[in-house]
């Protein structure tokens, strides 16, 4: 059986005072403390368990569903409560739910104890899911209940929110490694081939990929917009969704040229002002004043249009200005 573990999270892009170096987010003898969730309901504080059959995310689901989730919380909340030293509850009780006590989520005492508490430093800390605490532990983070340790590495490199640890199951969290390095190593080889065909894809594929498109001219050296590239595609540019990258840089790779050239051309023409956006939420194109939408897409759209072909070439010509300077 493969160990299941709460592991730190580190991520290497974001800079911790040197320590992302070391794959630590804090200091050894240092630990973070962290608690089930709370959030109010009804006028009660109630505790994110996935194990409250009155939990609003059961509203969602279809009857089948619902019937089937209140049926495992039932086999799960029994189980742990009496292991836990809660009170006995007979299953055939129909008001069973309000029998239990320990693991009530209205029960504050308990949710915020150091005994559930997760307190996550510098090691992997061992689930043993042989005991009921454990147990229990591993069902707040399946469950969502402790929002700063992530279900899965996979989870964790894809979130767009904190996250400090994750669930760590070796064969998982192994397979979730190699499928990305796999991705990372195909866009790699991707890169190699462009940078060593056009020059001119390699930079408006840098364009569209960095967030600071507009320091990219076509007199900036190759070496540079490769080492952009190679940084996105380890996701040391994307602040979310870092394991998409590698495969986002793939697609993008595929677009025809003209389209790269397009989309870019949108990109920069915003930046330098030559569409702004107004106040009811659409661009505009300032010599023409034309309304472009407000969406990216919209503009590419109206752009691609040849009864837009004018305003085309004055965009056109304004962006080169700055892409030749």
């Amino acid at each position: 059986m493969s160990k299941v573990r709460i592991k730190p999270f580190v991520d290497r892009s974001i800079f911790n005072m040197g320590l992302e170096r070391y794959d630590q987010n804090m200091i050894d003898g240092a630990n973070h403390r962290y608690s089930v969730y709370a959030y109010n309901y009804g006028g009660v504080d109630r505790y994110k368990t996935g194990l409250d059959i009155h939990d609003p995310a059961l509203s969602y689901l279809s009857d089948t569903e619902r019937e089937a989730k209140i049926k495992t919380i039932k086999e799960t909340l029994i189980k742990l409560e009496r292991a836990l030293g809660g009170a006995v509850v007979n299953p055939d009780d129909p008001d069973w739910f309000n029998k239990i006590v320990k693991l009530s989520p209205t029960n504050k005492e308990f949710w915020e104890s150091d005994d559930v508490a997760f307190k996550v430093d510098t090691r992997p800390y061992i689930l043993n899911l042989a005991l009921p605490l454990d147990q229990l532990k591993m069902q707040l983070i399946l469950a969502g209940g402790i929002p700063e340790i992530a279900t899965s590495l996979e989870v964790a490199m894809s979130s767009n929110k904190p996250v400090k640890a994750f669930l760590d199951n070796e064969v998982a969290t192994t397979e979730t490694r190699i499928a990305v390095s796999k991705l990372r190593n195909l866009a790699g080889a991707k890169l190699e081939e462009i940078s060593n065909k056009s020059l001119t894809k390699l930079l408006y594929i840098t364009k569209l990929i960095d967030p600071n498109s507009a320091m990219y001219k076509k007199s900036t050296p190759a070496a540079l917009l490769y080492d952009a590239c190679d940084k996105y595609i380890n996701g040391e540019l994307l602040k979310d969704n870092k394991k998409q990258s590698a495969e986002r840089f793939l697609e993008i790779a595929e677009f025809k040229l003209e389209d790269l050239k397009l989309q870019a051309l949108v990109k920069d023409a915003i930046h330098y002002r030559v569409f702004v956006k107004h106040s009811d939420g659409n661009y505009w194109d300032k010599s023409s004043t034309s309304n472009l939408g407000n969406t990216l897409e919209s503009i590419i759209e109206f752009l691609k249009s040849p009864v837009n072909d004018a305003v085309y070439r004055d965009v056109v010509s304004k962006v080169e200005q700055y892409w030749q300077a």
